[in-house]
């Protein structure tokens, strides 16, 4: 299990993680939940691409926002 927490409120748990770092891409297979400033998701599935800063949630992906939390940057 891989966790990550921010100062700023961002929150991940991710299971079956595994890392490449030549490509600079990491893959959770065992399911991921977190929460951010907005609200929580949940999903099977984690892919991200580290350079393009980019997370990708699959498989029951859920996310749940509380109104009035998104703060545009």
């Amino acid at each position: 299990t891989m966790r990550m927490e921010a100062a700023d409120g961002y929150r991940m748990r991710a299971s079956g993680v595994s890392l490449d770092l030549r490509d600079k891409t990491l893959a959770g297979k065992g399911g991921v939940d977190g929460a951010i400033p907005a609200g929580t998701f949940r999903a099977d599935r984690l892919d991200a691409d580290l350079d393009e800063r980019r997370i990708t949630l699959s498989g029951n992906a859920r996310l749940r926002m509380e109104p009035g939390k998104l703060r545009m940057p």
